[in-house]
């Protein structure tokens, strides 16, 4: 007569023969289960020390207004105006995590008044570093009263590009793109539109300053893409005091010369939300989607482009 099956082995018989092996093993030899094994740590970005941009002086000898200021407010921005000396700072790709060659130069917003420092520029690169991106942070001059506001950071960028361009073989970099925050997506969308093509893509999360009224279906002139424009991917909450239209009409501007334009836009969110909303708002999911198609910005057949 055959010997009774214990009982633990007997209520997983039905199962997938994976858990029945695993319960014989637990029946067969009772003993404590193992204590799992800690996580592993989540990589760490570590950036280097910003570097000036313009370590002789500013081009034509431009000077601030005022002297620099950092507040850091309640709500946990750190804020920096009157920038004189303008810096890039590199955020290299985590350790342990499989480098991308792309590399993503970052303008915070800020009205042209002030850059939100962290909020739109550190946290985004620390984010980037840790999923293998190659992040330049680049804290932008300000305009001075009365001056073409995107002027002095027009310079400032297309500096940074230069610069991140002489790493590219250094650094295993294939495609340089910038992203900017409100202002500083406008200031990125004018640095796209250049004609030496500074950058491979541009990224624009609620950017600002693009149409010369609310119901506009033009853009500033500025901002209007050049011939063979470049990829492009806006971010934008459709209850922003900023109107949506700003980046539905870019994308458009771009779709219509026959380039890539990757536009998403969420019910809520407001203006100025960076990372704030992640898990808690569908607006928060944005990154996930935004460094899946900077994945794919990496030189590539043709076909494969979108």
């Amino acid at each position: 007569m055959m010997e009774a099956m214990p009982a633990c082995l007997s209520r997983l018989m039905l199962r997938s023969g994976i858990l029945l092996g695993l319960a014989f093993t637990s029946c067969a030899q009772p003993q404590a289960a193992d204590t799992p094994a800690p996580p592993a740590p989540a990589p760490q970005a570590t950036p280097s020390a910003p570097e000036l941009l313009w370590p002789d002086g500013n081009p034509g000898g431009w000077q601030a207004e005022e002297a620099e200021t950092q507040t850091m407010g309640g709500d946990g921005v750190l804020r920096i105006a009157h920038v004189e000396q303008p810096s890039l700072q590199y955020y290299a790709p985590a350790p342990g995590v499989p480098p991308q060659p792309v590399a993503v130069i970052i303008c915070p917003g800020g009205g042209y008044r002030i850059l939100a420092m962290n909020k739109e520029g550190t946290d985004i690169a620390e984010l980037l570093a840790t999923h293998g991106f190659h992040a330049f942070v680049l804290k932008y001059r300000l305009p001075n009263q009365g001056e073409l506001r995107y002027r002095p950071g027009l310079e400032d960028t297309l500096q940074a590009a230069q610069r991140v361009r002489a790493r590219q073989d250094e650094l295993g970099i294939e495609a340089v793109g910038i992203l900017g925050f409100s202002a500083g997506g406008h200031l990125a969308a004018v640095t796209a539109a250049q004609p030496q093509r500074p950058v491979d893509f541009v990224s624009l999360v609620y950017p600002a300053y693009f149409l010369p009224d609310p119901s506009s279906s033009q853009l500033v002139e500025e901002v209007a893409p050049a011939d063979a424009p470049v990829p492009a991917f806006l971010v934008h909450a459709l209850n922003d005091r900023i109107p949506a239209r700003n980046s539905v009409v870019y994308a458009e501007a771009v779709a219509a010369q026959g380039v890539a334009a990757e536009v998403h836009l969420y019910a809520r969110g407001g203006h100025g939300f960076g990372l704030t909303q992640r898990g808690k708002l569908p607006v928060g999911d944005w990154p996930q989607l935004w460094m899946e198609w900077l994945r794919r910005r990496a030189p590539q057949p043709a076909a494969a482009q979108n």
